[in-house]
């Protein structure tokens, strides 16, 4: 059985969840191609990521960072993107007064 709201937005959190200052893109092919063509160690920071990062990006930057020969500085690299890019966006998250959950040393 279908709930009747099923669909709608709650109340007081219409598009809360859509409301970002980062840029979004379209991507093209198949995102689950790329994904599982990803080396490794990628693929297991990419999992519990906070961010939906694209494969393509993520690639780029493990590439960038030595990956293949470095995952360790690989990790850390994107570890410190991802940061950054929850501080850019944290205002949408958090409330006024409230400290900020994207960065706990914060």
């Amino acid at each position: 059985m279908i709930p009747a709201n099923a669909g709608r937005a709650i109340k007081g959190n219409s598009g809360r969840n859509l409301q970002t200052q980062l840029k979004r893109r379209r991507r093209r092919g198949s995102p689950m191609q790329a994904y599982d063509a990803l080396p490794q160690g990628l693929r297991q920071w990419l999992a519990p990521a906070c961010l939906p990062w694209s494969p393509a990006s993520a690639l780029k930057i493990w590439d960038q960072a030595g990956g293949s020969a470095n995952p360790m500085a690989a990790i850390l690299r994107l570890d410190a993107i991802e940061r950054s890019m929850l501080r850019q966006d944290a205002l949408i998250w958090d409330t006024p007064g409230k400290q900020s959950s994207a960065d706990p040393a914060a």
